[in-house]
């Protein structure tokens, strides 16, 4: 029972929480071509009461979002213009 009461609150303390979830594991799920976002959202939804879902979803979609800009404007900045690979 002590076992199960500690295992309870760890869960409660990493996953209960929708503001301290990593949101790198759901990014890692997302980016693993077996499961892409619709499982991310079958879990979510699965897992919390739909305010929280909502929630989670938004801040996964927000740092997919993010980090696709930072990748975009990163490869924007590696690529050369036509007029420079002509030269």
């Amino acid at each position: 029972m002590s076992m199960a009461h500690g295992m309870k609150k760890k869960h409660e303390k990493y996953w209960d929480n929708v503001d301290n979830i990593n949101l790198m594991l759901y990014v890692a799920v997302v980016l693993d071509p077996r499961w892409k976002m619709h499982y991310v959202k079958w879990a979510i939804n699965d897992q919390y009461d739909s305010v929280k879902a909502a929630k989670l979803h938004d801040m996964v979609m927000n740092t997919l979002t993010t980090l696709y800009k930072h990748y975009a404007s990163l490869q924007s900045q590696n690529v050369p213009n036509v007029s420079e690979i002509l030269i």
